[in-house]
C-alpha cells in the first residue's frame, strides 16, 4: 500500500508524511495488515494530525514516531516548508 509522501527527517532518517484524508482511508488496512502496528500507533498518528496536520510514520520500521524531541524537529520542518 502506497500512501503519503516520503521525506527525509531533520535527523536524516526516512519518514512518510500522510494527510488526514489519507490516514482515514489507510487506517483500517494498517490496523488489520501491519503486524507491528498497534492501537497505540494509531493514537499517535491521530495526535500528530492534531498537532501539525499530518501523520508521521518511520519509513524503516513502518511505525508511528513516538519521540517528542524528534517530533518537534519534524513538526518545525513541516510547518516551514
Amino acid at each position: 500500500m502506497e500512501i503519503g509522501k516520503y521525506m527525509e527527517s531533520p535527523l536524516g532518517f526516512g519518514i512518510i508524511v500522510i494527510t488526514p484524508e489519507e490516514w482515514e482511508k489507510a487506517k483500517p488496512q494498517f490496523e488489520k495488515e501491519r503486524l507491528n502496528w498497534t492501537d497505540y500507533d494509531s493514537s499517535l498518528i491521530d495526535m500528530h494530525i492534531a498537532n501539525c496536520g499530518y501523520g508521521i510514520i518511520d519509513e524503516e520500521y513502518m511505525t508511528a514516531i513516538d519521540d517528542e524531541f524528534v517530533l518537534e524537529d519534524i513538526y518545525n520542518m513541516l510547518n516551514h516548508k
